[in-house]
């Protein structure tokens, strides 16, 4: 009685295997597919970044060349539209 008793407790927890294997491997095709879509999303990204980055230096570059009078003149020219601005429209 005893063996019959193991016999079916093996047969049991081999059935168990065997749909835990199917159910991870579904799982698993599932993981491979959002991950070939990431890695897609990934490559994407990566070729845009190489594109900006060239662009994202010159400014850096051009940034680190302005001097405080620079940002002056700047503003200086700001006023200098908005108060032109102003007139325009008040005479109309």
């Amino acid at each position: 009685m005893t063996a019959l008793i193991c016999y079916k407790e093996v047969i049991r927890y081999k059935y168990i295997s065997v749909i835990s294997w199917q159910v991870v491997a579904a799982d698993e095709a599932v993981a491979s597919e959002a991950a070939a879509v990431a890695k897609g999303i990934k490559d994407e990204c990566e070729s845009d970044l190489a594109e900006a980055m060239p662009a994202l230096e010159a400014a850096m570059q051009a940034l680190n060349t302005l001097k405080p009078s620079d940002i002056s003149m700047v503003k200086t020219m700001k006023v200098t539209c908005v108060s032109k601005c102003v007139w325009f429209y008040s005479i109309r």
